[in-house]
């Protein structure tokens, strides 16, 4: 009964730290401002690709009937609409990295005090002593049971 009360704890601690998460990024107006750009970018980036490529599709197809060119520039800009969709993200990433690490320290160093607590109350049970003795365990692998979290540590390369 006790494991299935620290798992519930545990999710329940997540939770909490999600919606605190959600609360500090949205009521910092600047924070969320920050996180939005990136894809509001990259949208503006996209959008321009595809009204020049429509543009261009009469220079591209130009000896063709009119149905067959309707037909080709259906394709293309479904195409490339398929493709932006694929990249989207990889370009927001590469885009807003800098942006997305400054929200994570930001938001990490306003929740570190709640994150600290779960870490000491889990390493404290995972072997038994003070969690500064201890604090090899976190973040612990999902596989590997609080018996074996000293051997998941040495695996890894821990002290």
């Amino acid at each position: 009964m006790t494991d299935r009360t620290s798992v519930l704890a545990e999710a329940l601690g997540g939770a909490s730290l999600l919606a605190r998460g959600f609360v500090l990024v949205f009521t910092r107006r600047r924070l969320f401002l920050l996180g939005a750009l990136p894809p509001l970018i990259t949208s503006v980036i996209f959008l321009a690709l595809l009204i020049t490529e429509i543009g261009n599709l009469d220079r591209v197809i130009p000896h063709y009937p009119a149905w067959i060119r309707v037909l080709i520039g259906i394709g293309a800009v479904g195409g490339s609409m398929l493709i932006m969709v694929l990249v989207f993200t990889a370009v927001t990433l590469a885009i807003g990295g800098p942006a997305y690490e400054k929200i994570s320290d930001l938001v990490e160093r306003e929740l570190e005090p709640r994150r600290a607590r779960l870490r000491n109350r889990w390493c404290g049970r995972c072997h038994g002593r003070s969690a500064s003795r201890s604090a090899c365990c976190w973040p612990r692998s999902p596989a590997r049971s609080p018996s074996r979290c000293s051997d998941w540590s040495r695996s890894w390369g821990r002290p």
